[in-house]
């Protein structure tokens, strides 16, 4: 009998590894990242090797090229100064300054694509180096590894910030790339309708010319027809080019954002593991880091005292001193003081007084207002030491926080319901900073602005003082001089204000970073608390569950159900399909996994038969008097088996799938086990409903 069912079993077999073996030659069932990978590498190496073999073949007819349309360029122009009013020889000479400028774009485009090419390659070789992200790992400093600090949590989250981070931004030019593209696109199409014209018209102007029917003008008009259609066909090659570079960058960017989120994983799960480890922090730690953070305050204020406000003390005098010295000289000048003297907006007269009084007063203006930016970069400067300050003592705080949460010192849901209201204070304060940063961030700009376009001005003023040397000051040398003087010295002192105004705006953004880093550490407090809030519900000294508890239910679900549509939504099934295929890597795993099939649908086969005979073997023994009742409710339970015992043997074949062959993937089973709430539901109804 044995060797009956073993011969069935061989038999069913056979066509099932032939049909595999047909199916799947080289016994390659899936195709993985890591050889799809090699395969795009592959293609951009011999993309790479075509576009660089053309360079190199072309590169002299290239350069004869525009060798020969810069010598006509240059003969149309010698032309030209003997002819200023030839209109042909103008509009010649449009077209091939045009088809220079082009042809050196179509260079240059094919430049940025083999370029790209370059930096895709080595992205690619970088990630297949290491597939796994193992040597990623190691370089953070987190393997092998049992025992974690605090310090070390706060690092792996800021990792996984600044990797979600660099993802959006990934993501943002991928869909920048792609309206460019569109944009492209229709432009090319355009070119394409403005092509087929102008073939059209070359067309038939060369007919006329074989013909012999063209007069002078009509020449001419030919020869500017064929000007036109060459650099229309440039053109097009270029736009060729640039819609190639772009496709190529959205690869690239997918690809990137790809190996992006392979190290945004490995990080997410090593910021899991130090979670779920002993995370070691003592109140000796939270003792020192208040002990370290009263040193740096002492440190600041002193700095404070001893530095800034002598200097703050000293700059608001000479700011005072200038601003006198400046409604003097405005009085005496009569020029009236307004912020058109920074842009020198109206500074040449018709006079040599007029025009030494508003240089003068202009000139003291610009002094006056670089002090002011002196005294701003101080505060500048003040305000992100108090930010740094104020950084290290919510560091501090977090610290405790995450002391009372691991070691059980938040008595109450409530205590951790008022931790996370202060921290959302802070929340808001920060957000306050931020909104007040950027409108001084924007006045530095506008300021910016006005000092570069000033600078241009300048240069104008000196100009035209310069061409009024032989006019208002003919009889006034020295006039003329300490003119040119107070212009270079303005110019000078609007210089050095667009130094300090640079060094004010790094400064902001400096301060900006350090609000950033803050505000995101304080989120990443809050929902710790929370988290911490949800797992001490259950587990409460006064009461068994609080009404706050019960209302953080739907967001949990909100989280669990964005992670599990996450997941969904971004799915990759070659990944997937690797995992699975790892699982048959041994030698005949394929082969004992299809046995194990067979044997388990024969049990079920054999299930299926034998059920209703047992069944009614049960019915008819519970007319008995030997355990009529345990006979009737095991009768009662096969029929229950009976009736749904398709849906139970699927249901009991996808456990034993996924307890035997483990996927080394969380998501497939929590989709399992989430589909089997409903589903178990619905047969604990019916078989209560058969039983009663």
């Amino acid at each position: 009998m044995k060797k009956i069912w073993l011969l069935i079993a061989l038999l069913s077999v056979m066509p099932v590894m032939q049909g595999a073996s047909a199916l799947f030659p080289d016994n390659k069932l899936f195709i993985s990242k890591v050889e799809a990978k090699t395969k795009e590498v592959q293609q951009l190496k011999e993309a790479h090797a075509q576009l660089t073999q053309d360079m190199q073949d072309n590169a002299d007819a290239f350069n004869e090229q525009l060798a020969s349309i810069r010598n006509a360029i240059n003969a149309v122009k010698d032309t030209l100064q003997n002819e200023p009013d030839n209109e042909f020889l103008s509009k010649k000479l449009v077209l091939l300054n045009d088809h220079y400028q082009v042809l050196k774009d179509y260079k240059a485009a094919k430049e940025r694509l083999i370029t790209l090419i370059t930096e895709h390659i080595k992205l690619l070789e970088d990630y297949l180096a290491d597939p796994d992200q193992h040597a990623y790992q190691k370089e953070l400093g987190f393997t092998n590894r049992i025992a974690f600090s605090f310090e070390d949590l706060r690092q792996v989250k800021e990792s996984i910030e600044v990797k979600k981070s660099a993802i959006e931004q990934l993501q943002q030019q991928e869909a920048t790339t792609k309206t460019e593209i569109k944009s492209r696109e229709q432009g090319a199409l355009a070119l394409q309708a403005t092509y087929k014209e102008k073939k059209e018209e070359q067309t038939a102007v060369e007919k006329e010319f074989v013909a012999g029917s063209l007069d002078l003008n009509s020449q001419q008009h030919r020869e500017l027809v064929n000007l036109e259609f060459a650099l229309l066909e440039t053109k097009k090659e270029v736009d060729d080019l640039q819609l190639k570079t772009l496709r190529a960058r959205i690869k690239f960017i997918h690809d990137k954002v790809d190996i992006e989120e392979t190290q945004l994983r490995a990080l997410k799960d090593i910021f899991a593991r130090i979670k779920q480890s002993s995370i070691r922090i003592s109140e000796a730690d939270v003792a020192f880091a208040r002990d370290e953070l009263e040193k740096r305050r002492q440190e600041l204020n002193a700095l404070k005292i001893d530095t800034y406000e002598p200097k703050k003390d000293q700059l608001k005098t000479a700011i005072m001193d200038k601003e006198g010295e400046l409604e003097n000289a405005s009085k005496q000048y009569n020029v009236p003081i307004s912020e058109d003297l920074l842009q020198w907006v109206g500074v040449l007269k018709p006079t040599a007084e007029a025009q030494l009084g508003t240089l003068a007063v202009t000139r003291l203006y610009e002094d006056y207002f670089l002090k002011r930016l002196y005294l701003e970069e101080l505060d500048a400067h003040i305000e992100f030491d108090d930010q740094a300050l104020s950084l290290d003592r919510i560091e501090t705080d977090i610290k405790s926080s995450f002391y009372k949460m691991y070691t059980g010192k938040f008595p109450s849901e409530e205590k951790i319901t008022e931790e996370i209201k202060r921290y959302e204070v802070r929340l808001a304060d920060i957000q306050g900073d931020l909104s007040e940063l950027d409108g001084k961030k924007a006045r530095i700009e506008h300021e910016l602005g006005v000092a570069k376009k000033a600078l241009d001005t300048i240069t104008q003023v000196r100009q035209g003082v310069i061409s009024e040397k032989e006019s208002i000051f003919k009889n006034n040398l020295s006039g003329y001089t300490s003119a040119l003087e107070l212009i270079n010295e303005a110019e000078e002192t609007v210089k050095k204000q667009a130094k300090v105004l640079n060094t004010i705006r790094s400064t902001y953004n400096d301060t900006v970073a350090k609000l950033l880093k803050t505000q995101q550490q304080v989120r990443f407090t809050i929902e710790e608390l929370k988290a911490s809030s949800r797992s001490i519900i259950w587990d409460r000294p006064e009461d068994a569950i609080s009404w706050q508890g019960v209302k953080n239910i739907i967001p949990n679900v909100e989280t669990f159900v964005r992670d599990v549509r996450s997941y969904v939504l971004h799915f990759d099934v070659a990944s997937l399909a690797y995992k699975i295929r790892a699982l048959f890597k041994q030698e005949y795993s394929l082969l004992y996994f299809v046995l194990y099939c067979i044997i388990w649908l024969m049990l079920l086969f054999f299930a299926r038969m034998t059920l209703p005979q047992l069944r009614n073997w049960l019915l008819f023994k519970s007319k008995g008097r030997n355990m009529p009742t345990m006979s009737l409710f095991l009768a009662t339970l096969l029929t229950f088996v009976m009736n749904y015992f398709f849906i139970l043997a699927f249901w009991i074949s996808c456990v034993l799938l996924l307890s035997y062959y483990v996927i080394p993937d969380p998501y497939p089973y929590i989709l399992f086990y989430l589909l089997s709430i409903p589903l178990l539901l619905f047969l604990a109804q019916r078989f209560i409903t058969l039983f009663a």
